[in-house]
């Protein structure tokens, strides 16, 4: 009998619960920065709106590197109401831009991934490139620099 009732209380309790989840939508699941040079403010704000029927409480965010910070909103977000979801990457580092950021809150699923991608470029300068013409002196040839070079002016005035 005290199983039954252990049982029953258990499964109304699982049963509340399950019941105290909203909905959600995103502006947008996947962000593409494009191609940017390094330093550059890497920023973007994720729009998330309440869908559902009861306060959206959204309670963790966490990216999947850490080259990258989430910000977000520690208030409820209403139904109707939107909120956003910051995500700041440290463009510094050279090369692409894959990351997601999975978020965790009382809506169906209780999570979210969404991405964001690019490409950080450097800003160092391209070597010079000497482009050498036909029949004329070739890279490996013996020269001797310009000031060295310099023909005297035997004539002297």
């Amino acid at each position: 009998m005290k199983i039954t009732l252990i049982a029953v209380l258990l499964l109304s309790a699982f049963s509340a619960l399950a019941q105290d989840v909203t909905t959600i939508a995103f502006n947008e699941e996947l962000h593409d920065f494009g191609n940017l040079p390094r330093g550059a403010n890497v920023y973007h704000e994720f729009e998330v709106t309440n869908t559902g029927t009861i306060p959206l409480v959204i309670s963790n965010v966490q990216t999947s590197c850490g080259c990258d910070v989430p910000s977000w909103e520690k208030n409820v977000i209403l139904p109707g109401k939107k909120g956003k979801i910051g995500y700041r990457y440290d463009s510094n580092r050279i090369g692409p831009i894959n990351k997601t950021m999975t978020i965790t809150g009382n809506f169906e699923g209780g999570q979210k991934v969404v991405r964001v991608k690019g490409q950080i470029f450097t800003d160092l300068p391209l070597p010079e490139v000497t482009i050498w013409p036909k029949n004329h002196l070739k890279p490996n040839d013996n020269l001797v620099p310009a000031e060295k070079n310099m023909l005297k002016d035997e004539n002297p005035k």
